[in-house]
Formats: structure tokens, sequence, C-alpha cells
């Protein structure tokens, strides 16, 4: 993997879940080596955040999304998912909704 290339980077995504519009022009973006944590009110789209970098919530049309230079839609979300850590106090709730 390119060094240069982000760990994470999201360009211009809306996210729609239940008709209801969660996420409004996300751009982010976070260096190789760089550690960040995601804060925020209950309902402030903190979990679909992740659920966007892990490939279970897509943005609209037009957004990008590249997680460890891969970029969304040119990729086997399957296996990057086995390249990406996700640690959760709710992570059983997702196993048993059968998310993965």
């Amino acid at each position: 993997m390119d060094n240069f290339l982000p760990a994470v980077n999201v360009e211009n995504a809306r996210v729609y879940l239940g008709g209801q519009e969660i996420l409004h022009n996300i751009s982010w973006q976070v260096r190789r080596g760089e550690r960040c944590f995601i804060l925020g009110a209950n309902g402030a789209g903190k979990t679909t955040l992740v659920k966007l970098l892990m490939g279970f919530a897509w943005p609209l049309f037009g957004a990008r999304v590249q997680v460890l230079g891969k970029t969304f839609g040119h990729v086997n979300l399957l296996e990057l998912r086995k390249s990406i850590a996700w640690v959760s106090p709710f992570m059983h709730k997702w196993l048993e909704d059968g998310a993965w």
C-alpha cells in the first residue's frame, strides 16, 4: 500500500436511511498513522459514518469513499473488512442482526 494515501478518505458523502438524511456532504480524511475518535450526541450520525466506512451504508451518487487506499465500488468489501478493526460495546447487536 502507498504510504501517501490516506487511511480514510470520504468526499461529499450524503447518506439517507429510512427516508431521512443522516449524513450531509461529509468530507473527511484520516492520514495513515493518525488517531481520531468520533464524538457526538445520540442521533448525530456516528454509527452511520462507521457503517459508511465499513460498506454497510452507501452514499448517494457522486460521493467517493476510500478506506486503506481501496475505492468503494471497485473493491471486494468482504475482503477489505478483514483489514478493518471496529470496536463497539454494541457489536453483539450487529452480529445478532446478521449484518455481517
